[in-house]
């Protein structure tokens, strides 16, 4: 079955070295026909590479980016039918886990996941995700143990909603928790890592924890449903943490032995 995969990639501010890095970190996609970069900008850039669709679009904030690339790729794609992977413009996508993706689309799955490596200043870390995450089914409990970066997400799954853009950082539970309570996911794990993120992107921000803490709540009482492991004690000892001189070295030492 010939379905596209489109690599959705959101940048803020466009920098050259910063894609050519990430096509030197992802040459498989040059060779593989069926995968297309969507490029989401703010600005129009003067860019050509293989694979490459650019969009320009004025947004505020990631959500509204990927909004907007969701419903662009699906005003071009005649078939209708394609996966997405949001991904950030550091990140390294495993070509085993896309080509082991590749032969499950006749099976016609919502979600293709697996595990994920995180580069912790060059030590990297593999994190397993759980085959199977309360975030795909109905449950009122639910528990983030599962990672979206190089997860293969189809087409279909976007008919029935789209990501909040009133949240910053917490956007993404949202949808999974929506989506899982509302729409019968088909899901498949692949114990392969998807891709290796930094531990540097928005999220492991020293001001992400308190953002976090209130949209959780947030989407708690607006699904209700309950978060597992989501303490306030913990989450306001962890925002204290993190505020301090020495957090770097701290979320550092973290990340390397988790």
């Amino acid at each position: 079955m010939n379905i596209k995969i489109y690599i959705i990639l959101p940048v803020l501010t466009f920098n050259h070295e910063d894609f050519e890095n990430f096509l030197k970190a992802n040459q498989f996609i040059r060779d593989n026909k069926n995968i297309s970069i969507f490029l989401k900008v703010k600005r129009p850039i003067s860019l050509s590479a293989p694979n490459l669709i650019i969009h320009v679009q004025e947004d505020n904030s990631i959500y509204q980016a990927w909004n907007q690339s969701i419903l662009e790729i699906n005003r071009k794609e005649k078939n209708k039918n394609f996966y997405t992977i949001f991904c950030g413009i550091d990140d390294i996508l495993n070509k085993d886990f896309i080509a082991e993706s590749q032969k499950m689309f006749d099976s016609s799955y919502d979600i293709i996941f697996g595990n994920i490596i995180i580069d912790v200043h060059n030590n990297k870390k593999k994190k397993y995700a759980n085959p199977n995450s309360s975030m795909f089914y109905n449950s009122k409990q639910k528990v983030w143990d599962i990672y979206h970066p190089g997860m293969l997400m189809n087409s279909r799954i976007f008919g029935e909603t789209i990501f909040d853009e009133k949240y910053k950082l917490a956007a993404d539970f949202k949808f999974f928790a929506w989506v899982s309570n509302n729409f019968k996911i088909k899901s498949k794990y692949i114990p392969l890592s998807q891709a290796t993120i930094n531990i540097n992107g928005i999220s492991n921000r020293n001001n992400a924890r308190q953002i976090y803490f209130k949209e959780l709540k947030k989407i708690e009482e607006e699904l209700n449903i309950k978060i597992s492991g989501f303490n306030r004690f913990l989450e306001y000892t962890k925002l204290l943490v993190l505020r301090s001189p020495f957090a770097d070295l701290i979320r550092r030492f973290y990340w390397s032995v988790k």
